[in-house]
């Protein structure tokens, strides 16, 4: 996810393995969120998972979350 591996140039991330759980984390600090929108982040983690033949089984947000509604 991060630039330096080919991936998004305004996120921090990294893997965790838990390995009681089976399962990894993925764990990402989106540095710009303007450059990087959230669902377009999760969409690629979703994807990269499931070309390893991993489904997603959760996801979570810490910290803050700026909305701003569309114009009409």
């Amino acid at each position: 996810m991060r630039s330096s591996g080919g991936g998004y140039r305004y996120v921090r991330a990294m893997g965790v393995a838990l390995a009681d759980k089976g399962q990894v984390q993925v764990s990402c600090d989106i540095v710009q969120y303007e450059k990087t929108p959230i669902h377009r982040l999760f969409e690629t983690i979703k994807s990269e998972a499931a070309s390893q033949g991993v489904a997603i089984a959760g996801c979570e947000l810490i910290g803050l979350a700026r909305w701003r509604p569309s114009k009409m």
